[in-house]
């Protein structure tokens, strides 16, 4: 039976590392503590976490190889220092973070005491090479959270944040986009990008190519463009929920934007269209004269073979792929029709498939996973499995890309990333992306109280001095929102 110690420190890890085991006895952090850096890595990188994360100092010794690779790695911390052994410099970025998570301060006068580690052996690795969360920047988004959420994804180990500005990116190219008094500046969107190339985080990009074209929650009845730009309507479907796509015009918009902001955000290797929920696709007069699919087709295999001329792979979600009255789909996000049947067939095989779903596994598949998934990837196409908030799903989707090995793991978190739901996504998303299969965690105080503390360390690195920029949410006391 584990002692009440070491269930507590192991409450602290987001995620679990595989294996850890606790001995008696504890590191202080105090001097120059010896330090031995077995494989890839750099001692800077060491010596400027002791600095950082716990105001000592390491005596670094970098010896041999360790027989690791990738982002696997291994920790022995002794009573009088520690041993790493890494596969890569991102392994050494994890195995510090774990530490972060594991140390605690010695009882005793406050500015007086030090650090502890206690002893311990640990080996770790992720289930998966993709790792990814994914953020809306919403008009009503503050930088400042954005950042605590790119950190954040960071410390609970995600190495890929899809970031999805709605309305308030400051396109050059056509500054029409948006809303006008609320876009930040590039500026703000630069020391983002800075953050992440910090924290280890590689920033995809989305541009919604297809469907939510308003930039706005369906439920709100606001257009960043239409409400002041009634001239544009010629480029969307009239209801102006989607683009059209008869219109060459359109095409020409969309291509200045998404390369703007492919390569704004330094020309990354994925690049997120979107193509969901597309409700009015096909309803202008143009557009309803035309073969749906054919229009659809060329629309995809132009972005496609666009971005592929830059050496990227474009992402896009699964939702118009797949047949909303085929019964395999029953239980699970599928909204595709007349308008967009046999398309999964034709598209390039290179095209990443986000799976997004909102519940659980559908009930009556025995294996608990989402039948969309295995589809899509025995279709030719690597699958990206995207759950939401309902932490059952989150474990299940984890298991399921191990298990099936897909391509990765994206963590929705769409307009939601505030109390207790930012601790259920992040942790459950965390652990699913990097542990796969793991028994599921009981989201009790007991969590978010030892989530807080984690969240604490990230905010210390940004320096935060005022309230509203604490925690997980602004204010303490919401104004419910029931828009859908």
């Amino acid at each position: 039976m584990k002692t009440q110690y070491e269930k507590a420190v192991r409450a602290r890890l987001f995620p679990l590392p595989r294996k850890i085991s606790l001995s008696d006895g504890f590191c202080i952090l105090d001097r120059a503590v010896p330090v031995e850096l077995v494989g890839k890595g750099s001692a800077g990188r060491i010596e400027k976490a002791f600095a950082d994360f716990w105001n000592a100092e390491a005596a670094v010794q970098h010896t041999g190889g360790s027989g690791l690779a990738g982002e696997a790695y291994r920790i022995t911390v002794f009573q009088k220092g520690i041993r790493i052994e890494t596969g890569s410099e991102s392994a050494l970025r994890y195995a510090l973070l774990t530490l972060r998570q594991m140390a605690e301060m010695e009882r005793g006068i406050p500015g007086k005491v030090h650090y502890m580690l206690p002893c311990c052996e640990i080996e770790d690795a992720p289930a998966c090479a993709f790792r990814g969360i994914h953020f809306c920047i919403l008009p009503e988004s503050d930088p400042c959270r954005i950042e605590s959420c790119i950190r954040m994804a960071a410390y609970c180990k995600f190495n890929y944040v899809i970031l999805e500005p709605w309305g308030v990116f400051p396109f050059q190219s056509h500054p029409e986009t948006g809303w006008a008094e609320l876009k930040w500046s590039q500026g703000a969107f630069k020391h983002l990008l800075q953050v992440a190339e910090e924290c280890g985080i590689t920033l995809i990009p989305q541009l919604n190519l297809f469907g939510h074209a308003a930039f706005s929650r369906v439920g709100s009845a606001k257009h960043a463009v239409l409400d002041f730009h009634p001239e544009w309507e010629t480029l969307y479907e009239p209801g102006g929920w989607s683009y059209c796509l008869s219109n060459m015009e359109t095409r020409r918009i969309l291509t200045d934007l998404a390369l703007e902001l492919y390569e704004f955000f330094g020309k990354p290797r994925f690049f997120h269209i979107g193509c969901d929920e597309a409700y009015d696709f096909q309803t202008c007069a143009a557009c309803a004269a035309a073969d749906p699919k054919t229009l659809l087709l060329d629309h995809l295999q132009y972005f496609h073979d666009l971005f592929a001329g830059y050496g990227c792979r474009i992402m896009m979600w699964h939702d118009m792929l797949l047949m909303e009255d085929d019964s395999r789909w029953k239980g699970c996000i599928a909204f595709g029709d007349d308008r967009t049947r046999g398309i999964l067939a034709e598209l390039p095989g290179d095209i990443i498939i986000a799976d997004w779903q909102y519940a659980g596994a559908p009930e009556n598949n025995p294996d608990h996973e989402f039948p969309t998934a295995n589809h899509l990837k025995d279709s030719g196409f690597d699958v990206v499995l995207c759950p939401w908030m309902e932490d059952t799903g989150i474990f299940q989707a984890g298991a399921q890309v191990e298990k099936r090995k897909l391509f990765g793991l994206l963590q929705t978190t769409w307009n939601t990333v505030y109390q207790k739901d930012f601790v259920r996504m992040f942790t459950a998303g965390a652990f699913a992306a990097w542990c796969g299969k793991i028994e599921p965690i009981r989201f009790n105080d007991a969590v978010h109280v030892a989530f807080a503390r984690n969240l604490r360390h990230v905010h210390r690195d940004m320096n935060i001095t005022r309230y509203l920029d604490t925690g997980h949410t602004n204010n303490q006391i919401l104004v419910p929102d029931f828009q859908s």
